[in-house]
């Protein structure tokens, strides 16, 4: 039975709950939730709430460094560690491959014989040596129609002075200035889904790339004019049936808050405590009891595949593109799934 109400939908053995305005809405839906639950998923519930578990789970670091029970039984509204947010993002940012940061706008250089900025490559393509003809009298080059030949020299029409024969270098290729043609990226827009989850052997500063990764995304299409929609998808699956949330992190035009993203894709007492609850919740919303040990992590793979159904596609993304990540554990990682998805979107 329901409590608050949400969006649902379903695809194959995929159920998923969505149309939250956030993380706090997802608390409320959680919360709310709750009351309505059956004996088994509110034991489960129970069990994670029990002061003996957090107390034991605090001491063996399964929450975090330095976490203490107390702030274990409250609302988690900061991420644990801001200053390691800022070192992660200040070390990829600033080794990101200028190749990478130039995918938005590399896919649309033209080139032309007007202006812009000279290509050597362009112009040796079609090079050759062409005579110019060039005045003593007058101090510069003519045109071959102000000369003629006599013998094997050449001199001005108007008084019969010398002409000097140079070879020039010139190009049959006359587009040889690249330029940016102003393209308006005002109606583009993508969307983001990151696929929460970490092993027990991940830590914290590992799981921060996952959640930067999005963040630099997320500024480098803001600069490009990108409408950008970031949103974690939580939840488990068990015996071939999945039971997802989807909650937005960042809407569209709204500024990204690297806060709530650390929280939700790096934090290991939101990981291991409150979103726990909210698996239970996922599945006790659909009748369902949540299966012993809350089952296993959804991999990018099979959100992938249960997102193709163009159908559930269209209702829950309005993003042209959707891209999907997940285990981005290091700085390679990083680079390699940047590379992907901006050279996706300059296509």
């Amino acid at each position: 039975m329901a409590g608050k109400k949400v969006n649902s939908c379903q695809t194959g053995n995929s159920r998923i709950i969505y149309g939250f305005t956030g993380l706090e809405d997802y608390r409320d839906f959680m919360r709310l939730q709750y009351d309505y639950m059956s004996n088994h998923n509110r034991r489960e519930v129970d069990s994670i709430n029990d002061p003996g578990t957090i107390r034991s789970n605090a001491q063996s670091g399964w929450y975090g460094e330095n976490v203490t029970p107390e702030e274990m039984t409250g609302k988690i509204t900061e991420f644990k560690d801001p200053a390691l947010l800022d070192r992660i993002y200040n070390k990829v940012s600033d080794k990101i491959p200028q190749s990478i940061k130039n995918k938005l706008k590399e896919k649309r250089m033209k080139f032309n014989d007007m202006g812009g900025v000279f290509s050597m490559d362009r112009f040796m393509m079609g090079m050759f040596k062409k005579p110019a003809f060039y005045s003593v009298f007058k101090k510069q080059y003519v045109a071959p129609a102000e000369i003629y030949q006599k013998g094997n020299n050449y001199y001005l029409k108007e008084n019969n002075t010398d002409i000097e024969v140079h070879e020039k270098l010139t190009t049959s290729n006359k587009n040889v200035y690249a330029y940016f043609p102003q393209i308006s990226n005002e109606n583009k827009s993508i969307e983001i889904v990151i696929v929460a989850g970490a092993n027990a052997n991940i830590s914290a500063e590992e799981m921060l790339y996952t959640g930067t990764a999005g963040i630099i995304i997320s500024e480098l299409c803001d600069k490009a004019g990108i409408k950008v929609k970031i949103n974690v998808l939580m939840g488990s699956a068990s015996q071939g049936e999945n039971h997802l949330a989807l909650i937005p992190m960042k809407n569209y035009n709204a500024p990204i808050d690297r806060n709530v993203m650390a929280l939700l894709t790096s934090d290991a007492r939101i990981f291991r405590h409150e979103m726990f609850k909210g698996i239970i919740a996922n599945y006790d919303y659909f009748g369902k009891e949540v299966p012993w040990g809350l089952g296993r992590l959804i991999t990018e793979t099979e959100a992938i595949r249960i997102f193709e159904d163009q159908a559930i596609r269209s209702k829950l993304f309005a993003g042209e593109k959707v891209f999907f990540t997940s285990g981005l554990f290091s700085e390679s990682a990083v680079f390699e799934k940047m590379d992907i998805i901006l050279n996706n979107i300059s296509e």
